[in-house]
């Protein structure tokens, strides 16, 4: 749900990843409720090298998996991902987790960045934005386009506009 771009400054670089989406955990629980998730949330972990470790560890696991003709290899894989999305949330403060329940503002905030965000597939450079405008936010949010801006600016310091268009661009 989550857009990056990632400019290798580095001559040899290595790298494993995996690729998913909200549908691969139907009927398995609700992936998108971690943080790593939520487009406030944090998605970039510098490793040490015991940690890159045992991140190698489990995507090798994961390959293995792939690879074998075992009958539930994909609820496998899907345990390890949750492996993955849990050492990668583990070393976050606490805190984080309790500020998430804040005020009638962040919550806001937080929905509105996560609906902005779901516009922006990875897969599909060609689709087009639903919604553009404060006021359709704020109408799909169900509440009044005066409060989600206000609510944004108190939490971003930004009005709804001048999100919209920074993410745009």
């Amino acid at each position: 749900m989550i857009s990056y771009k990632w400019d290798n400054n580095h001559v040899s670089l290595e790298g494993i990843y995996c690729i998913f989406n909200p549908h691969f955990f139907a009927g398995f629980g609700n992936i998108q409720k971690y943080e790593i998730f939520h487009p406030n949330g944090v998605h970039v972990f510098e490793l040490t090298d015991e940690e890159v470790e045992q991140v190698f560890q489990i995507f090798e696991q994961m390959n293995e998996e792939f690879q074998s003709e075992y009958k539930y290899k994909f609820d496998r894989i899907r345990n390890l991902i949750l492996e993955l999305v849990h050492f990668a949330m583990k070393p976050q403060p606490a805190e984080l987790q309790i500020t998430k329940k804040g005020s009638a503002s962040l919550r806001i905030a937080s929905l509105f960045l996560e609906l902005l965000e779901r516009q922006f597939p990875i897969d599909d450079s060609h689709s087009t934005l639903r919604l553009r405008t404060p006021s359709q936010f704020a109408d799909h949010l169900n509440i009044h386009v005066n409060h989600l801006n206000r609510s944004l600016k108190e939490m971003t310091q930004k009005s709804t506009s001048q999100l919209i268009a920074d993410r745009i661009l």
